[in-house]
Order: structure tokens, then sequence, then C-alpha cells
């Protein structure tokens, strides 16, 4: 995966998050990576821009495989009651 597609991976990312209703916010994190909050109400992740694009990318997957996997269960849940 040349730079380029980093890129634009990292920007489907991005906008799969969005789409799922959380607001991106970049901030210098030196190092201490990607993150998910709420912030009053509001679903919130921050992405260190201190790491690399492929780094952000990795941490990004990692964070939506975990809301697929929190989706799932919440699923099965409904699914019993």
């Amino acid at each position: 995966m040349d730079g380029s597609d980093v890129l634009r991976s990292l920007d489907e990312l991005r906008r799969e998050l969005i789409g799922k209703g959380w607001a991106i916010r970049e901030e210098w994190l030196n190092g201490r990576g990607c993150h998910m909050c709420e912030i009053r109400g509001q679903k919130v992740v921050f992405v260190d821009i201190s790491l690399t694009p492929r780094e952000q990318m990795a941490q990004l997957r990692e964070i939506c495989s975990a809301l697929e996997s929190c989706d799932h269960s919440i699923e099965k849940m409904a699914r019993r009651a």
C-alpha cells in the first residue's frame, strides 16, 4: 500500500465514522493514539496527528472494528428480548 492508498483508506475510515454519528477531531496527542469519548452528548474520535497516517489508519480500523462488535452485541441482545 503506497502513500496515496494509505491516505485514501484513512479518509474512508473517517467518513465511515462520521456516517455512524461520530465527530472527528485532530489533536496532537504526543503518541498516545486515537481515542473515543462522548462530550456533551456528542460522540467524538480524537485522531492523534503526531502519528503517521499509516498508524492513524491502523488505530481507526481498530476503533471501527470495536464499534462493529458493539453493534452486533446490541443486535443479539435485542433479538433475545
